[in-house]
């Protein structure tokens, strides 16, 4: 008997659905060793390649194994976080360099002040030459506060998605108490780097403040200092100065119009408008040590 169309039909669709069920198995088979992969690396601290495993594995969408999977990926990255932490500006050394830069440069406007009041030829010169080596020695600290600042945003992205994966495998396994405990334990590291990375931004953004007050201060006190051979002409920037005045200069004529000195209550108004938020501390760096306190360091499949 020749078979009918319906039973062709039906044979067809028995093949088809038998061949989808297989490759359905086989991914779930692939998901599972590339988790198992991750999870090997996460136990080698090959942190890099564990992430790109682990999450290749989340993806799969094998329901059993994802929650296993979000997890070790949350590990993996927390860990990407703290090390990229550990081997960044030493914190509390960033922070002290700053504090001493800022006071350095505060005492170098109150000095220009006092000098553009007495308006004495010697004094400008010394305010000046302070107040530009004032500006390189904070341009230096605030370098130094980006890079720690770059590090800690770097950070802070890594552990807010540790934070998720831990916070999704409860959502997917609400009775997972390790889980639970390490994204309690993320979001808390993560609030003090928040903290952290507010105050250096404060305190960048008080030392940015400085910065162009000591601009202006070195502008208006070249603008008093009589002319001689070497000094820098008008527009010049103060890092063309030497080291030192040239000598004779406290000797040098002045310019031609003379001098342009300005009134006291002028020179007041102009240090009012350098006064800055300044002197607020740095972060120590963190007290506890930056790792989640988990039960488990990596679930095996």
């Amino acid at each position: 008997m020749k078979p009918t169309v319906q039973t062709l039909w039906f044979a067809l669709m028995l093949a088809t659905l038998l061949g989808t069920g297989a490759g359905r198995q086989a991914q779930s088979v692939t998901d599972r060793e590339t988790y198992n992969q991750g999870t090997a690396k996460l136990h080698e601290k090959d942190f890099t390649t564990a992430e790109m495993l682990l999450f290749s594995a989340v993806i799969g969408n094998d329901a059993h194994l994802q929650p296993a999977a979000l997890y070790n990926l949350g590990l993996t990255r927390f860990a990407l976080g703290a090390e990229a932490l550990e081997k960044g500006p030493d914190t509390r050394s960033v922070s002290r360099r700053a504090v001493s830069a800022s006071a350095h440069a505060d005492a170098a406007l109150q000095e220009g002040l006092t000098a553009i009041q007495q308006n004495e030829q010697a004094a400008l010169i010394r305010a000046y030459l302070r107040g530009r080596g004032a500006r390189r020695e904070l341009k230096d600290a605030m370098k130094a506060l980006q890079e720690a600042l770059d590090v800690h945003d770097n950070v802070l992205s890594r552990w807010q998605r540790a934070s998720g994966d831990f916070h999704s495998t409860v959502e997917l396994r609400p009775d997972d108490a390790d889980a639970a405990h390490n994204a309690e334990v993320v979001d808390r590291h993560i609030a003090r780097l928040v903290d952290s990375i507010r105050q250096m931004q404060s305190m960048m953004q008080g030392m940015s403040q400085q910065m162009d007050g000591l601009k202006q201060m070195t502008e208006c006190l070249r603008g008093m200092i009589p002319d001689t051979e070497g000094s820098p002409g008008p527009g010049e920037e103060d890092e063309d100065w030497p080291e030192g005045p040239e000598p004779g200069m406290e000797e040098a004529k002045g310019r031609e119009g003379g001098d342009r000195p300005i009134s006291p209550e002028d020179a007041q108004r102009l240090l009012e408008s350098f006064q800055l938020d300044r002197g607020r501390p740095l972060p120590m760096g963190f007290e506890e040590g930056a790792k989640p306190e988990d039960r488990k360091e990596g679930r095996n499949w």
